[in-house]
């Protein structure tokens, strides 16, 4: 996918500043005027080293949890179909993590893998730090409704109106407290459950309607 492979180049790019950083670091140079230019040019370097590596981090943590939700799903009969990472086409909004297309019409799936702790007060999110300082994010349960919202409007673009539903999938034991929800928050490890609950609708929609971006 286009945003695994730029990430990927992210990733790749944070080490390699990283590795410049620390021979700049040893060289002896260091010693003459040359040395210490080398020097002070590595701080922006090893700052921009440290963000992408983070970036890379993150999307790895990420991707991690998507493929632990499809091993969730590995026994669902085979009229389910699965489709990652898809892109709405036309727009800059990024990927849709799942889509579980079945009886059920079609499951939007926001997948977190969160590890730090957390707070949900309906669409309000903040990170609490270690020191107790509370940190605003970008509200996941707003990401999944837009993602939703997004996907019904593409369906009827093929005269399709059945049930299009979303759901946030954590990773099991996620230290998050929920005070209150306006979207469903599961984690993977019940993910199954979840959609063999989901009511059934009298036709599924076609996999051909979510080709893969390729741009």
């Amino acid at each position: 996918m286009p945003k695994r492979r730029a990430n990927m180049r992210f990733l790749a790019a944070g080490i390699l500043f990283l590795i410049a950083v620390a021979l700049f670091a040893w060289r002896p140079a260091l010693h003459s005027t040359l040395g210490y230019i080398l020097l002070l040019s590595s701080f922006p370097i090893a700052s921009l080293a440290v963000r992408v590596l983070a970036s890379g981090t993150s999307w790895a943590r990420g991707s991690n949890g998507e493929s632990q939700v499809l091993t969730a799903l590995r026994n669902l009969p085979d009229n389910y179909t699965a489709v990652s990472n898809w892109k709405l086409p036309d727009t800059k909004n990024g990927d849709v993590d799942l889509l579980i297309l079945g009886p059920h019409g079609v499951l939007v799936i926001e997948v977190k893998n969160f590890g730090a702790q957390y707070e949900c007060d309906n669409d309000v999110w903040v990170n609490i730090k270690p020191n107790g300082y509370r940190v605003r994010i970008k509200s996941p349960s707003l990401q999944i409704k837009r993602n939703t919202k997004a996907v019904k409007s593409h369906l009827r673009q093929f005269g399709w109106s059945g049930p299009v539903q979303g759901v946030l999938v954590m990773r099991p034991r996620s230290n998050i407290r929920i005070l209150a929800s306006s979207v469903d928050i599961i984690d993977w490890s019940s993910i199954e459950a979840y959609i063999n609950r989901l009511p059934t609708s009298n036709n599924i929609p076609l996999t051909s309607w979510f080709k893969p971006d390729r741009g």
